[in-house]
């Protein structure tokens, strides 16, 4: 006689294979596929990124009204997005910023009850920005570029929109069970509804789409704190600086002991963090209303 699985169980094995082929979600848009491999690519050029970006109006006017905004603090005409390069962000930032608003528009899914999409782009926002500030402070090997730090600190719970998008109604039922708690409720409410998390998901999806290698560790291990594989310094590093964002978005003071270790093992120095999270206090309302302005439909 054949024993039969349990619901949980089958419903765990339907949605991971469900997700790892990620049936339901497009691949990446002509354009995405093109900032992708200008990711890596040294001989890039300021005219071939920006006309690149301009083949794509909605990405045109994202990326120009970054540069507009008050968090950049340039007070000059923008038009274009060879002015948003060369005037105010710079190749690399704007490199970064236009490939994750392209990843994001191919998630773009209806309302979800529950889902603060501000919120997961502020989140976004001050994980980068933490990060770039932190990456030159790293004494452990390998030490992460400022720039691959930025791009692995936007890009760290992508994931989590593709949860949105392929399982809408189970991450309402997700949301509601997870409340207003933290990350770490979000991941044991995605586990009990769903049976995987938005960490796995994401490294599922940078696999699908070819992330860089260090984008997909950071996606799929920043909250695990012991983690010590390949980028295993890209992972802690966005890890401490994602915690120090949820902190701050939630108006609360970042518990050191939740980060102390990794500074450690990662041989950054004590007062970095707190010269870090002083500038992210700095800069947090011009972010969240960056973040408020991309939440926008493109």
């Amino acid at each position: 006689m054949l024993m039969q699985a349990t619901p949980a169980v089958d419903r765990a094995a339907a949605t991971g294979l469900r997700v790892r082929q990620l049936s339901d979600l497009p691949p990446l848009s002509p354009v995405a596929q093109r900032l992708l491999a200008m990711l890596t690519d040294d001989r890039v050029t300021t005219t071939a990124l920006a006309q690149t970006i301009e083949l794509d109006p909605g990405l045109t006017a994202r990326v120009v009204g970054l540069a507009r905004s008050a968090f950049f603090g340039y007070a000059g005409a923008v038009y274009t997005v060879r002015d948003a390069i060369v005037r105010v962000l710079g190749l690399e930032t704007v490199r970064s910023l236009a490939l994750s608003l392209a990843l994001s528009s191919q998630l773009r899914a209806g309302p979800v009850g529950g889902f603060d999409l501000p919120r997961y782009w502020g989140n976004a926002l001050l994980t980068a920005y933490g990060a770039r500030a932190l990456a030159p402070r790293v004494g452990a090997a390998p030490q992460p570029s400022a720039d691959s730090a930025y791009l692995c600190g936007l890009l760290h719970n992508l994931g989590l929109q593709a949860m949105v998008s392929v399982f809408a109604d189970e991450m309402k039922e997700v949301f509601a069970l997870a409340g207003a708690g933290s990350a770490d409720d979000l991941q044991s409410a995605e586990h009990q509804v769903l049976g995987v998390d938005h960490h796995q998901v994401g490294g599922w999806l940078a696999d699908r789409w070819h992330l860089p290698p260090e984008v997909a560790v950071v996606m799929e291990h920043h909250r695990e704190p012991q983690y010590g594989g390949a980028y295993w310094t890209h992972a802690r590093l966005v890890g401490v600086c994602n915690r120090l964002a949820e902190a701050r978005m939630a108006g609360e003071p970042l518990e050191a002991s939740e980060v102390t270790p990794s500074l450690q093992e990662l041989r950054i120095p004590g007062q970095s963090l707190e010269e870090v999270q002083g500038l992210v206090d700095a800069r947090l309302e011009p972010i969240r209303e960056l973040a408020a302005s991309l939440a926008q439909p493109g």
